[in-house]
């Protein structure tokens, strides 16, 4: 329905009994099909400029990211983005902004940070969707077609990130292939609530519903 949060939901359930280790890597895998099956129902526009703002630091930050995996707690770092998700949505949700989240410079910075998480810990989402809640407020089809096809570009150097490093394995795989009809399912019913609301109403949507999420990743630690 928003083009986001996938990952945000099923990761905090998926720790309560699976190792972060696993969990992440199958979670990173799901994402990539949701992607791709959102954007080529949708066929949302896309503005490229400010993708490729996004996107080049992003992948970047995303091999950090990968190797971080590696040496870090995981749990630590979902906590600590979850408290600072909350504070900077609830402060955009009534009108106030904490920090300017429009312009170039807050793109490249914001895309570094998304592809930083989105390798350690398979959140790439909440700072790029507080960015783009500002940058295309008036858009809610661009917003969704920007965000999606910067998902799938790191998404896809997570991949090879974890591909490379030895985290992702045959196991990794099957889990993501069992996963794959109730992606599809939960695709079709989105995309059939998307196209019930205004831009000003998804935007407020998007916002209310990013709290949630990440309220619940840090009560589910």
């Amino acid at each position: 329905m928003t083009g986001f949060g996938n990952a945000m939901i099923a990761l905090p359930i998926m720790l309560l009994f699976m190792d972060p280790k696993l969990a992440i890597p199958v979670m990173i895998g799901i994402s990539l099909f949701s992607q791709f099956t959102i954007q080529a129902i949708g066929r949302f526009p896309i503005d490229w400029k400010l993708l490729w703002l996004l996107a080049i630091p992003a992948t970047i930050g995303t091999f950090i990211g990968a190797n971080l995996l590696n040496i870090s707690e995981p749990g630590l770092i979902i906590d600590i983005v979850g408290i600072i998700i909350i504070v900077f949505a609830l402060a955009s949700l009534i009108g106030h902004q904490i920090l300017s989240l429009r312009g170039r410079t807050a793109a490249i910075v914001i895309g570094f940070i998304a592809g930083v998480l989105g390798g350690v810990v398979a959140l790439a989402g909440p700072p790029v969707v507080l960015y783009l809640s500002e940058e295309q407020a008036q858009s809610k089809l661009s917003f969704r077609g920007t965000i999606l096809a910067f998902f799938t570009i790191v998404i896809l150097t997570t991949l090879i990130s974890y591909l490379v490093l030895g985290i992702l394995n045959l196991e990794h795989l099957i889990l993501v292939v069992k996963l794959i009809p109730a992606m599809l399912l939960g695709v079709w019913l989105g995309i059939r609530l998307f196209a019930r609301f205004s831009n000003e109403t998804f935007r407020k949507l998007v916002l209310i519903f990013l709290i949630g999420l990440s309220f619940l990743i840090v009560l589910s630690r």
